[in-house]
């Protein structure tokens, strides 16, 4: 009985994984053919590539030391989790409050990846406040 439910737990994280990608994926292929891209060009020919390349640099940078920052407290509280894991879940709730209505939309997303490393969900979200 126990290997069934396993079973069907694992078919249903699969299902789940899936279902997240083919959302963020069209909510993607939304914003790329909503965007009015001829008015998008001309702003940025504007610009120099100095200060795209700043701009991009320091939107990384940000978000590197937001992994790190939460890293640190995840460190702090037991979980086991490398930085390299934790910077991708930092840019996956990022790339989801992009599209989700609130900021909380990425902290739900780094929520649920969380506890791929911890059951323990006090620890988990004392991490993400």
């Amino acid at each position: 009985m126990f290997e069934k439910k396993s079973y069907i737990n694992q078919n249903g994280k699969r299902i789940a994984s899936w279902c997240g990608t083919l959302l963020m994926s069209g909510m993607l292929i939304f914003l790329i053919f909503w965007r009015n891209w001829d008015n998008l060009w001309c702003n940025i020919d504007k610009l120099s590539i100095y200060s795209i390349l700043a701009a991009l640099s320091f939107y990384l940078l940000g978000g590197v030391c937001n992994a790190g920052r939460w890293w640190l407290v995840l460190r702090e509280g037991r979980i086991g989790i490398s930085f390299f894991k934790t910077l991708k879940i930092t840019f996956a709730g990022a790339f989801a409050s992009n599209f989700l209505p609130s900021t909380i939309g990425g902290d739900v997303i780094r929520y649920f990846y969380l506890f791929k490393y911890t059951k323990n969900q006090t620890k988990g979200i004392a991490s993400l406040i």
